[in-house]
């Protein structure tokens, strides 16, 4: 399961993505400006290809606010998807 230990503090996604992987699942956490609010924007998708090379459809994205309350809802959404992402993983023969 991921915790709140895993993940970097909020200043280092304000200046790049950061991406992770954890038991399938792969994710992205970054910083962006929405009708000039800061929000994190969180992308999951299936292993075991990167995020450019993985199909648009097999990704999923949602945003929370840029605060540690933000960070912990985003890993419990990560926490919930979990076992749907290990269930759509591309085969290799895809």
């Amino acid at each position: 399961m991921l915790d709140r230990s895993m993940f970097l503090s909020l200043n280092f996604y304000k200046k790049e993505p950061f991406q992770g992987s954890y038991k399938g699942l792969r994710y992205q956490l970054q910083m962006i400006t929405v009708e000039e609010d800061k929000k994190l924007e969180v992308v999951i998708w299936p292993e075991p290809y990167c995020i450019t090379a993985t199909p648009d459809e097999k990704k999923q994205t949602m945003t929370y606010s840029f605060d540690e309350d933000g960070l912990e809802q985003a890993i419990a959404w990560m926490n919930e998807m979990h076992e749907t992402i290990k269930n759509l993983a591309v085969s290799p023969l895809d």
